[in-house]
This record gives C-alpha cells, structure tokens and sequence, in this order.
C-alpha cells in the first residue's frame, strides 16, 4: 500500500471516531457504547426481556436504570472496561421496599 494511501486510511478512521464522538454515539472517554452496557446487564441478569428506563454518562461511567418483573435496578458500569462497578434493586411487596446495595467497594457480591 502507497504511503499516500496509508495517510488518507488514517484521516478517514479518525473522522469517523471524531464524528461519533461528536454526535454522541460514543463518549470520547468510553471504551463500550450505552448499548454495550445493556448487554452487560442483560447479562448478569440472565434475562432478555429486560426494560430500561433510563440511561446517562457521567464521569466515565454508565448509570442505567431497569425494571424486571416489577422490580427496578440501578446499575454502574465502568464505560472504559464494561464491568459492573455496582447495582442496586429496590423491590415493593406492597407493604414494603427493600433496597439491597449488592456489591461494595471491592467488587464482592452480597447477592442474597
């Protein structure tokens, strides 16, 4: 391949991440997209059917809210990595709700 070619090649592949970075697709500091995460989560989860609710970048993680089977979670994922940093699920019984924290700063699971 020509010198030429190789620099024009360049230029191209660096417009295209600059264009998804600037429209939003992908966060510049983010290894995985929003879309990615939801895998991680579906994931974890061991489910398909899975509605999300609300999704944010912030500070280089993904902070995304689901429900499952009336029961909403809070995941954390690392943006530059795709791990879980932390999640929570709140579940109402109708009586009462439970907030369980499952992970703590070290990355053990407390799932119950």
């Amino acid at each position: 391949m020509k010198k030429t070619s190789k620099v024009r090649l360049t230029i191209a592949a660096a417009l295209a991440l600059m264009l998804l970075t600037a429209c939003g697709s992908l966060p510049a500091s983010a290894a995985i997209s929003a879309t990615d995460a939801e895998k991680v989560i579906a994931q974890h989860l061991g489910r398909d059917d899975i509605q999300f609710i609300d999704r944010e970048y912030d500070d280089g993680k993904y902070e995304l809210e689901c429900m499952v089977d009336g029961v909403k979670y809070e995941y954390e994922i690392d943006a530059a990595t795709g791990q879980i940093i932390d999640f929570d699920c709140d579940n109402w019984d109708g009586h009462h709700h439970y907030h369980h924290n499952t992970y703590n700063h070290h990355g053990d699971c407390w799932c119950d």
